[in-house]
């Protein structure tokens, strides 16, 4: 699945770069760099000390890294560390690309990157490197949609890691909606093994969290989410945001009426009426004329099946209807009395195809859900 929209703190934290220019003749330089502690992030070393690769116009024989109290963090040639040929690496007049390793918990203060260097290579040499101190724990947020409209459901994808690695197992992470004037509008909660409308789990990834989310109104909105953790020295927490625009519906749905198919019972054993079959009518409105399906999922009360009914209708722009009919057979597999439509979806055919509107826990009268407890049974 394509990913269009994404917002995280690793993204927000500064990069910094160093630059260095050697003498021709200089065997050895020293890069110096600035690890500044995180006021925020409740202590001072959890974190992560991100590199980019070290570009070198020279060639490089050692690089070893150094922390704040002169100790030999390690030493490795470019060839331990992983060394890209300037002729492959985008930039070539930049030099050779050496690959430098992330470090856990970096002490703040000042660093330094050693180098030595080979003297066969002419003129002065040019070095560039960069880096991020990213925080232990953080939380990214991505859109899996490309665009998204008033009452179209959509899904947000939450990843939130330690020290880079997949966090399983916090069960639900709340999702918070804001509007342009920052009022919270909705709330809704990204769940570990998600799954569709039809039962079938969205990700497979571990630690990937996913919420289903549909706004009501086109507009300009804020999505927030934060999630707590326990720390080596006391409770961290991670965050992520991200702005979203909402067009114009493409179509919206609702329950008009509810029509049932009656019979009487079988001879000899009883002459009450029951139900036999019952078709949902849905208004719906469109933008574009063209093929659609109206898609009903139906649980009962106090029961884990779940049956599925739907019907398809060629309507113009505006306003029609589409009518669903589930039988006696599929009522009763759902083990107890139908109380409301959990999910109603109107999909579109053909060219920009998909869900185009969504209906959730659709509620039925009182006299609707008495008739459905008669539901004939033989």
């Amino acid at each position: 699945m394509l990913t269009y929209a994404q917002t995280s703190p690793a993204e927000s934290a500064k990069t910094h770069v160093i630059r260095s220019t050697v003498p021709a003749d200089q065997a050895r330089a020293t890069l110096e760099f600035e690890v500044v502690a995180n006021g925020d992030s409740g202590n001072k070393r959890e974190n992560i000390l991100s590199f980019s690769s070290m570009r070198s116009t020279a060639s490089i024989s050692m690089v070893s890294l150094i922390d704040p109290l002169q100790r030999v963090i390690w030493r490795k040639t470019p060839e331990e560390l992983g060394i890209i040929s300037r002729d492959v690496s985008s930039h070539p007049e930049l030099g050779d690309a050496i690959l430098l390793p992330e470090l856990r918990d970096a002490t703040p203060g000042r660093w330094h990157l050693s180098l030595e260097r080979n003297l066969r290579s002419t003129g002065t040499v040019q070095i560039l490197f960069s880096y991020r101190l990213l925080p232990r724990f953080q939380l990214s947020m991505t859109k899996l949609d490309a665009s998204v409209a008033a009452g179209q459901p959509f899904l947000i994808e939450l990843r939130p890691t330690d020290y880079g690695a997949p966090v399983v197992g916090l069960g639900k992470i709340e999702l918070n909606v804001f509007d342009a004037n920052g009022a919270r509008v909705a709330t809704y909660e990204a769940q570990e093994n998600a799954r569709s409308p039809t039962g079938i789990r969205i990700s497979t990834e571990s630690g990937v969290y996913i919420s289903r989310v549909s706004l009501a109104k086109a507009g300009d909105y804020r999505l927030a989410a934060q999630q707590n953790f326990r720390g080596l020295y006391g409770p961290l927490s991670a965050s992520a945001a991200m702005g979203l625009k909402t067009g114009l519906s493409g179509g919206a749905v609702a329950l008009s009426d509810v029509r049932f198919e009656t019979r009487h019972g079988p001879p000899g054993k009883t002459t009450a009426t029951c139900i036999n079959a019952v078709t949902f009518d849905f208004a719906v409105d469109v933008a574009s004329a063209g093929i659609y399906v109206g898609n009903v999922a139906l649980t009962a009360q106090g029961s884990t099946e779940r049956r599925f009914v739907s019907a398809s209708a060629q309507l113009p722009v505006g306003s029609g209807r589409i009518s669903v009919k589930a039988n006696a057979t599929t009522l009763l597999a759902l083990g107890a009395p139908l109380m409301q439509l959990s999910q109603v979806g109107l999909i579109r055919y053909g060219e920009n195809g998909g869900l185009i509107a969504e209906a959730r826990d659709v509620p039925l009268t009182t006299a609707q859900r008495y008739a459905l407890a008669q539901i004939c049974k033989e």
